[in-house]
């Protein structure tokens, strides 16, 4: 992992999200303009309470049929499927690996989940089409774009952490049912992992 990388995990476990996300808007802006520099100061935070409202309807769902220990959220693979952008939701009667606190595979194995039903993240439209727009056109094969579409992942997930975040504080001030359960989230294949606990 970079030294980058190192420093943007260490502000998330901070839940100093204006840092971490103030980072990779930095190593971005060390790029030559794209449209992927579109999403320098654009954060999430409209979605707050829709977000917090989705996890109460998930996690009243995932009760009927196990106590939920902790829950997993996670974003779609966005930067090859511009068409949409959602996160999923699962949950678990258990958290973590006993055995190895680092380990992060037991996400893999949750016990409950919605497969038609996600979360659709709106706001970043144009961002989506530049995604799709790099795709059409390969612009991968051009180095700046492909390292400003790195950066611009990073700088998204950020963002999404920090939306879950803002989630789980709405839901703490309003006294929802989850509030205490630990949470998890990262985008498909993402960098990096946010846990409440």
């Amino acid at each position: 992992m970079s030294e980058l990388e190192n420093q943007i995990e260490a502000f998330i476990a901070q839940k100093d999200y204006a840092k971490a996300a103030g980072l990779a808007e930095s190593a971005l802006n060390k790029i030559p303009p794209t449209t992927f520099h579109k999403v320098i100061g654009r954060d999430l935070l409209h979605l707050t309470k829709d977000a917090a409202n989705f996890i109460s309807y998930f996690f009243e769902e995932a009760q009927k049929s196990i106590q939920v220990k902790a829950m997993y959220f996670e974003m779609n693979s966005f930067g090859v499927n511009p068409d949409m952008w959602y996160f999923d939701p699962f949950a678990f009667s258990f958290c973590g690996n006993p055995d190895d606190p680092e380990d992060t595979h037991w996400l893999a194995d949750y016990e409950f989940a919605i497969h038609e039903t996600a979360f659709q993240i709106t706001g970043y439209e144009d961002l989506q089409e530049a995604c799709r727009d790099h795709q059409e056109n390969k612009r991968y094969h051009d180095k700046v774009q492909s390292d400003a579409k790195d950066a611009f992942e990073t700088i998204v997930t950020i963002r999404f952490i920090e939306l879950l975040a803002h989630a789980l504080q709405f839901a703490k001030n309003n006294d929802f049912a989850w509030k205490n359960i630990p949470i998890f989230c990262t985008a498909h294949d993402g960098f990096p992992l946010y846990h409440s606990s």
